[in-house]
């Protein structure tokens, strides 16, 4: 297993990770809740701006899990952080490993770039991966809430 930076040539594949989970989710009527235009513009977008950085794990050809993290200044101390806004693993590949490593490279790859923190959410109830967290020096610090807004 090698686990690489994502560039736009990898879209197909980032689609496939990301929005396999979102296939189930439904809007009012029978609409699909990812429409795949806009979706493929923001990640040109997003793909192409220094604060954002997809790391993907590949097996041969095959493409088994991604981690994305974003980089933005503390307007508090001036100190950069990231976040992780996604890591997904493909269903043959869960329980092997693959997202520990995923953390692990965000993490040297977020202090070589000079982020002095790495945030993440967990499911509420995700004991496997709250536990993955520990055992790398996460700790719990807050509480997330989240609200979702009607179009």
């Amino acid at each position: 297993m090698l686990i690489r930076k994502a560039t736009l040539k990898d879209a197909k594949y980032i689609g496939q990770l990301v929005l396999k989970p979102a296939q189930d989710v439904k809007q009012a009527g029978d609409e699909s809740y990812v429409d795949p235009h806009p979706w493929h513009r923001t990640l040109s977008s997003v793909l192409a701006s220094p604060e954002w950085t997809f790391f993907l794990a590949v097996d041969g050809e095959s493409k088994i899990g991604l981690l994305v993290f974003h980089i933005r200044p503390s307007l508090n101390d001036g100190k950069k952080r990231a976040t992780i806004t996604n890591l997904v693993i493909a269903d043959d590949y869960v329980n092997q490993g693959i997202e520990r490593q995923l953390v692990e490279e965000a993490m040297k790859s977020a202090s070589a770039k000079g982020c002095t923190g790495l945030y993440t959410t967990v499911d509420t109830g995700d004991n496997k991966s709250l536990d993955m967290y520990r055992t790398l020096g996460f700790r719990r610090e807050r509480e997330f809430f989240e609200l979702e807004l009607k179009r």
